[in-house]
This record gives C-alpha cells, structure tokens and sequence, in this order.
C-alpha cells in the first residue's frame, strides 16, 4: 500500500491555522492575568495598556477579603458530592448493564450514550441559573 502525504505547503497552512487558533484563545486569557495586576486607574484608560503599568496585588487583596475563599469552599463541597453521588449511580447502573441482560438493553444504553452531549450543553445554561437562583435569594447561603 503506497501512502500518500500531503504537500508541505498544506502542513504549513494547517499549522499556521492552529497557531492562529491557539493565538486567539490564550491572548484574552493572557491580556485578563496581566489586567489583573493593574491598579484600577491604569485599568480603565484609553487607549488600554500591555505592559506599561506598575504591578500590584491589592485586586488579589480585595478578592480575598471578600469572602472569596468561602464560595471555592462551596463550589469544592457540592462538586465532590456531586462526583461521589454520580459515581455510586454511574457505578451501579454500569453493574447492571454489564452483569444482566435484559429486554430493551441496547436501546437504555444508547439513550444513555446519545444523552451525554445533552449534559455537556447544560453547561451553557450555568449562568442564566446562577442569576434565577439570585434573584431568588439562594446564593451566598451555607
């Protein structure tokens, strides 16, 4: 069998696409970390700054003074029940598929499978929660 490669010029232009891709979703993520280190002065001026500030913590200083540290402690208790809870239905659920056989099987299972990318679309729906759970008045609650 005779395989084929592509020509150089297309692994070049593929590459330089990547790089453009990876160029346009870390330069945002990179310009948010350097902004964070701003003082809010130097934060808000036009035309915005790269490098030309004076570096500072007091935006840490003020995320952890206000009460940052109790919502990660939140989010890390409703996750790891969320995991363990998830694991033990999952676990079972797996058992069974695996140990029985019974009518319908392949059609649950498929459902299951075809429901997964449903789960991962939820995640879009995280915010507009978050704000119907505020304006509830069921956040910021232990």
């Amino acid at each position: 069998m005779v395989s084929r490669r592509r020509p150089l010029y297309l692994d070049v232009l593929i590459g330089m696409g990547i790089l453009a891709l990876v160029i346009a979703n870390v330069l945002p993520m990179f310009w948010g970390l350097l902004s964070s280190f701003k003082p809010f002065q130097q934060l808000v001026t036009y035309p915005p700054t790269l490098f030309d500030f004076t570096p500072t913590l007091a935006n840490y200083q003020t995320v952890f003074d206000g009460g940052f540290m109790v919502g990660v402690r939140n989010s890390a208790v409703y996750a790891l029940a969320a995991v363990a809870l998830g694991l033990a239905c999952g676990s079972i659920a797996a058992f069974g598929f695996d140990r029985f056989n019974f009518a319908g099987q392949a059609a649950m299972f498929m459902v299951i499978v075809a429901s997964i990318p449903l789960a991962i679309g939820a995640a879009a729906l995280l915010v507009p929660k978050y704000l119907y759970f505020t304006t509830l008045g069921l956040t910021n609650h232990w």
